[in-house]
């Protein structure tokens, strides 16, 4: 069953349904946020073939192969050997079809060449995109999709609807246990915060207690492995993850990060924070009565889940600490 996310559905099934104009989207957010289960409504309502294809770590020939297949699979045809994408444009512009390509995991793609390589190759393939065709962009490293944005960026204004797809707020995450009482609700989120996946994996027959122990007490918990495996998993490639275990654990003021880590490199511990906030794993907040007061703003996890983890049930050193 499909849940929420009514504005972003209303928004691409406008965009999709429109032929008055070239479409491109950019769709956007952190893995395992629900953005192919919205592609894949949407698409239940495109008068028209729809093909998907998910990118993979391999080299840019490899995955042009893979989407040559994906196109010849969706059209119903044996494999088609395509010399370019370019190539494979013009043969789909021939075609009496309406089309919607959805190009899942860019960043995989993006990645084989060199900065903005691909992404110049991909605003040559927009520019001559033909009318019968729509294309969606779709990705997981919010960093790298959000290079996509940027002015320098040779996909900068290609874009005719960009989606950023964020974690369930309370009020749809609630949507998941619609009988439970609103402490009960508060309590649910305050835990196990917005994530669709998080949020389909629950039992509400059972109490918080109960879920937290059975999903993510146990080292081979499906939440637990959520967080380590996916949650975690690009965060840990680009910075020190005791940044983490410290805020969590209440030093939150950038001295105090600092003090933690002893790292006298000042500019490494910015650039991690500032990836941090980029990846909106983190965020800078300010104290009520003291707005923009730099020298009282602090650092807080965002996600829910997250904070959970490293507040109350992760402690410094690795060691478990069981709910209470």
């Amino acid at each position: 069953m499909f849940i929420g996310r009514e504005k972003e559905l209303r928004q691409l099934n406008a965009e999709l349904s429109s032929w008055k104009r070239k479409t491109a989207v950019l769709v956007y957010g952190k893995r395992r946020v629900g953005k192919s289960t919205l592609l894949s409504e949407a698409a239940k309502r495109f008068e028209g073939v729809v093909i998907n294809h998910m990118c993979v770590t391999s080299t840019f020939e490899g995955n042009m192969e893979l989407i040559y297949q994906s196109v010849s699979e969706g059209l119903g045809l044996p494999n088609i050997r395509f010399g370019s994408f370019f190539e494979m444009m013009d043969y789909l512009k021939t075609l009496d079809k309406k089309i919607l390509l959805i190009i899942d995991e860019y960043p995989y793609l993006k990645q084989t060449k060199k900065k903005n390589e691909v992404d110049s190759y991909m605003q040559a393939v927009i520019d001559r995109m033909p009318e019968n065709v729509k294309l969606v962009l779709c990705g997981s490293y919010i960093t790298v999709m959000k290079e996509l944005l940027e002015e320098g960026n040779p996909l900068f204004g290609r874009f005719s609807l960009i989606q950023h797809i964020r974690d369930f707020d309370y009020l749809d995450a609630a949507k998941f246990y619609p009988d439970l009482s609103v402490r009960d609700k508060v309590a649910f989120y305050a835990v196990f915060g917005g994530s669709p996946y998080v949020l389909e994996n629950l039992d509400t027959s059972l109490t918080i207690r109960e879920n937290i122990e059975r999903l993510l007490l146990p080292e081979t918990g499906l939440v637990r492995s959520h967080i380590e495996n996916v949650m975690l998993g690009e965060i840990r490639k680009t910075f020190d993850a005791r940044i983490l275990e410290i805020i969590g654990n209440g030093k939150k003021r950038y001295s105090e990060i600092r003090d933690k880590i002893a790292n006298s490199e000042t500019g490494l511990l910015d650039k991690q924070l500032k990836i941090l906030l980029d990846m909106e794993t983190i965020q800078k907040t300010d104290p009520i009565n003291r707005r923009n007061d730099k020298k009282k703003q602090f650092y807080e996890i965002v996600d829910n889940l997250m904070r959970f983890y490293f507040t109350v049930h992760f402690r410094q050193g690795g060691n478990d600490r069981p709910y209470r």
